[in-house]
């Protein structure tokens, strides 16, 4: 079985965005230390974590959920279809959310984030935009098995941002050299992408016809009526978890969980972004009686991944990133050993949650992630006003999402085996 697994094109695309997104996230990882050391506090990181933390909430609201339907289409004509249709969406919302923002700088300063971000709240569209068109065009290709530009477009984006953060540092832009540096690479990998789409596949935009599109939509209601909600509520306990541990413990220790989450995601993040991907494509060309062998199998080797990574984790000593990077990061350490352990179990849940989508059960996990927002929300309060400190309040959320992913895979195998 396991020979027929590694010789199979489902692994072999796999592997392909793999060595593409291990590129991509090999230059952050290389850079980090140098940001960190020379140029960065833990507080700028804690603006970048507020930042990208809001941003990718309106993000994921800007395409309603759509480009995952792209996938599911078995005709070129329906895939651009809903391809079109989710690309008017995105305009729309983006002017939408450009006026929110615009009305609650002017009008309500007392916000957090416009407090935290200041005149920086007017990027946030432009990720909205960026990011959101990116993800239209990655799932496009996705469609077109075209895993290679994918990947290209994830080493284009890493390139451009780490050297922008850079130079910043050097020229002494630390307030806001991170937030431009990650719009500057979102920027890019969409135009690389779009270039692409321009090239090859725009021309067949003239044929499709605005009712058809609508209908397609309409088709697809399940994707904005289930699947947006359940992304948002992804986005949304991101930006709790770092506005909550920002109030309480200050922009520095908020930082702290921002840049730990990065590190984990060059560990973790290669993997998932990339298997998830594929996972996705290969479900939706599989009769209902092999989704349960694919399953099994897929958690089975995500869970010796996050194993092996996890303990390489905790054997790194402390003490030799303090003397690396310098006193001000004496607590990375000790919250990124912590944060493994949430991370881990959700890295196996994340990357085969395309199940859900394949079964139709998004009204069902739709109730199951209000519970996962309440539960953290809950868990990360109740620790702040029983201990008073960061560190078990940290863990208190750390127990929160080890229980909710645990029940989340016990879920996708219980809905497959139903559909059996």
């Amino acid at each position: 079985m396991f020979k027929k697994y590694i010789k199979s094109n489902f692994l072999k695309n796999i592997l392909i965005l793999i060595s593409s997104a291990g590129l991509a996230q090999l230059i952050p990882f290389l850079v980090l230390p140098i940001l960190q050391k020379y140029f960065y506090s833990p507080e700028n990181f804690g603006l970048l974590s507020v930042y990208v933390s809001i941003s990718l909430m309106f993000v994921k609201f800007s395409t309603f959920s759509y480009e995952f339907a792209i996938v599911n289409q078995k005709s070129e004509k329906h895939a651009l279809e809903i391809f079109y249709g989710t690309v008017q969406i995105l305009f729309i919302t983006t002017i939408l959310i450009s006026l929110l923002i615009v009305g609650m700088y002017f009008f309500v300063k007392n916000n957090f984030y416009i407090q935290k971000l200041g005149i920086y709240s007017f990027l946030i569209p432009v990720t909205v935009f960026n990011f959101g068109f990116y993800q239209i065009l990655r799932y496009w290709f996705n469609w077109k098995k075209e895993f290679l530009k994918i990947g290209k477009s994830m080493i284009f984006k890493s390139i451009s941002a780490e050297s922008l953060k850079l130079i910043q540092g050097f020229l002494k832009f630390t307030s806001v050299g991170l937030i431009i540096g990650r719009v500057f690479g979102e920027i890019i990998s969409f135009l690389f992408l779009l270039f692409s789409f321009l090239k090859k596949d725009y021309s067949k935009l003239k044929k499709i016809k605005q009712k058809d599109i609508y209908s397609i939509l309409k088709i697809n209601y399940k994707f904005p009526a289930y699947t947006m909600p359940s992304g948002l509520k992804g986005t949304l306990l991101n930006v709790i978890l770092i506005s909550l541990f920002a109030k309480y413990f200050g922009m520095g220790k908020a930082g702290l969980i921002g840049i730990s989450v990065s590190y984990i995601s060059v560990a973790f993040g290669i993997i998932s972004q990339s298997f998830s991907q594929v996972f996705y494509s290969k479900i939706n060309e599989l009769d209902d009686s092999q989704l349960f062998n694919i399953l099994k199998k897929n958690v089975l080797f995500l869970f010796v991944i996050s194993i092996f990574v996890t303990i390489f984790i905790q054997l790194i000593p402390n003490l030799f990133v303090v003397r690396l990077l310098g006193n001000k990061w004496i607590e990375f350490m000790p919250v990124l050993k912590l944060l493994i352990f949430a991370v881990s179990i959700s890295f196996i849940s994340s990357s085969v949650s395309f199940i859900y989508i394949r079964v139709n059960k998004q009204k069902e996990m739709l109730f199951f992630d209000i519970f996962h927002l309440l539960l953290v929300t809950s868990f990360i309060i109740f620790g702040y006003y029983k201990t008073n400190d960061f560190m078990q309040t940290l863990m208190y959320y750390v127990t929160a999402q080890v229980i909710y992913y645990s029940l989340a895979i016990f879920l996708s195998f219980y809905f497959v085996k139903k559909v059996k």
